[in-house]
């Protein structure tokens, strides 16, 4: 009786353990505010300065921005609400107005880009990572 129920539970364990789910590893921003807005976030890579924006994100909605174990400690996230409500920082980088992917250009020299400030996160040694924009 003893030998059926430990390779039962054996077997039961090894299907639990086969089953999970991955762990996710990935920097997503989260909207938990009441407005609509949309998000941005910057990163160095390289010894390069780089922004990416915008998501857009319903209140309660998810972007992922960044697939796969975070590779930096700090990363700068900033949102804009359509209600006039801005999540920024201290640290600056270039955005545009639409989307964007822009790289090193510390003084946002061309007339299409606008320089805003973006707020820390400190990741520490997290290979993953949930930023939450709150009312």
């Amino acid at each position: 009786m003893f030998r059926l129920f430990s390779t039962v539970w054996t077997a039961a364990a090894a299907v639990a353990l086969l089953s999970a789910a991955p762990a996710e590893a990935d920097l997503r921003l989260c909207n938990e505010a009441y407005e609509e807005l949309y998000a941005a976030y910057g990163y160095k890579e390289n010894d390069l300065w780089v922004a990416e924006g915008w998501w857009q994100l319903t209140p309660g909605e998810c972007a992922t921005v960044v697939s796969g174990p975070l590779s930096s400690r700090y990363y700068y996230v900033r949102g804009e609400g359509v209600d006039g409500t801005v999540w920024g920082g201290d640290t600056y980088f270039c955005t545009m107005s639409n989307r964007f992917l822009l790289t090193d250009d510390p003084n946002c020299m061309s007339s299409t880009v606008d320089r805003e400030g973006f707020d820390t996160i400190d990741t520490g040694e997290a290979r993953d990572w949930t930023q939450n924009f709150t009312p």
